[in-house]
């Protein structure tokens, strides 16, 4: 459905597609009111803040004035994604424990990893360089595809290999 302010003086964070946004709101099971609200409505002081995928620190949060942090219309929307996401991943995970769940011992095991990918501060629109974090994250993301390409293709061919 995209973000944006609205154009007037006020800079009311909104819905940049309408139709979109109301059959996100449906398919939630609230009405657009309801979703806008609950992510473009400023949120009281000593609440908890929302998480988006930005790091910034205190003065580019805007924190450095006690005005509490300055957080775009699409961050507002992209902390939603997210944990709309972490929640269906979570779900997801629940529920092959149950259907994996035996009263006897098994020696069987499932190994779901969830990475959201290589971080790119360029792809993001920022004009910077990448940080500590997001350069330990893309090493454990290379990694992390490394061993799943030796398990998937590489061990899976010398097995054929020596079954010939």
């Amino acid at each position: 459905a995209g973000a944006t302010k609205d154009s007037s003086e006020a800079g009311r964070k909104q819905f940049a597609r309408h139709e979109w946004a109301q059959k996100a709101a449906y398919l939630l099971g609230c009405t657009l009111e309801e979703l806008s609200s609950a992510i473009f409505k400023q949120q009281p002081k000593g609440s908890l803040q929302r998480s988006t995928s930005f790091r910034q620190g205190p003065e580019e949060a805007g924190l450095a004035d006690g005005s509490g942090p300055k957080i775009s219309a699409l961050e507002c929307l992209e902390a939603l994604t997210s944990g709309l996401y972490s929640e269906l991943f979570t779900l997801l995970i629940c529920l092959l424990n149950r259907a994996l769940k035996s009263s006897q011992r098994s020696l069987c095991s499932m190994m779901i990893v969830d990475t959201p990918g290589l971080q790119n501060p360029e792809m993001a629109g920022q004009s910077r360089g990448a940080t500590f974090e997001e350069l330990c994250h893309n090493y454990a993301q290379e990694r992390l595809q490394g061993l799943f390409h030796e398990h998937s293709f590489v061990q899976e061919l010398e097995r054929y290999k020596e079954e010939n």
